[in-house]
């Protein structure tokens, strides 16, 4: 059974509870911009929008590391969400309109398998970080 350790980095419950607000509102986000970016890139073209979405992700994740309020990072995880959610949607579009077809399933999985992979090796340099703390 794990035991709540307020001793390590994001132990105190108000981070806790901070945590899962932007959690949440980043998974929002995701949502809205995987619908918002599909219409926009059909609109605008894929391949554009994809390298804005990708460069606003990018800029707001590295922002996240020197905000000094928590409604600020909330706001960048929400924009992050936006604009992953863009990302994740534009990707899968461009691969299925360019990949042969004979390859396209199995670059489709490795989209969604990579994704899960980088989430997997975000949380394992967490605990390293916070194994580092203690």
């Amino acid at each position: 059974m794990l035991t709540e350790n307020t001793d390590l980095p994001g132990g105190d419950l108000q981070v806790q509870s901070t945590a899962k607000v932007a959690t949440a509102l980043m998974l929002i986000g995701t949502g809205i911009g995987g619908l918002v970016g599909g219409a926009m890139g059909d609109r605008h073209g894929r391949a554009r929008l994809l390298t804005h979405s990708i460069t606003l992700y990018a800029i707001c994740n590295a922002l996240t590391a020197v905000v000094q309020t928590t409604d600020h990072m909330i706001a960048l995880r929400f924009i992050s969400g936006l604009s992953f959610g863009a990302v994740f949607g534009l990707a899968a579009a461009i691969i299925t309109e360019t990949a042969p077809p004979a390859a396209r399933l199995a670059m489709l999985a490795l989209l969604q398998v990579m994704s899960a992979v980088g989430n997997v090796l975000a949380a394992v340099i967490k605990l390293q970080v916070d194994a580092l703390a203690v």
